[in-house]
């Protein structure tokens, strides 16, 4: 029977094992992404393809989203109210869905950007998309280490 500082220490062990991988992938990625920046790719992918020609999966470059965000309620206000008054209630304020419109319009160029909004382009990322093949050996990879642990703290037996 597994006692409850054993199961406690499972769960820590599991979690720092956990963040550890996190880490070390994201440090990966940054490495990656300054390498594309470094070298002024605009457009870059890989396939991830095995010794045996199975395919793991992909990484893709991706540019930073375009968002449009309000940073001064007050003059989005009055610019909405100026060309679209019917579309400001009388509690001054817009509704959501046309703000949702209106921002959403001015990422797509199609409205210029209106005072009190601020056009921002997200940092660059990438999309990470292992296959099932690639999920099953990393699982059989953590399957055979056993349960994660740290040293000092008991593994607990199983039950």
């Amino acid at each position: 029977m597994t006692t409850a500082r054993e199961r406690a220490a499972l769960a820590l062990a599991g979690a720092a094992y956990g963040a550890a991988i996190v880490e070390a992938a994201d440090e990966v990625r940054r490495e990656l992404l300054a390498w594309v920046e470094d070298n002024g790719l605009t457009k870059a992918g890989w396939d991830v393809v095995g010794d045996g020609g199975e395919v793991f999966g992909s990484v893709r470059w991706n540019p930073g989203r375009v968002s449009a965000r309000v940073v001064d309620d007050a003059a989005l206000l009055d610019w909405v109210s100026e060309r679209y008054p019917d579309e400001v209630h009388h509690v001054p304020t817009i509704r959501p869905a046309f703000l949702k419109k209106i921002l959403d319009d001015v990422v797509a160029g199609t409205v210029p950007e209106p005072p009190g909004v601020k056009v921002a382009e997200g940092d660059p990322f990438l999309t990470v998309t292992p296959t099932p093949v690639a999920k099953a050996l990393a699982r059989e990879m953590a399957d055979g280490q056993g349960r994660p642990t740290l040293p000092g703290l008991p593994a607990g037996k199983g039950e």
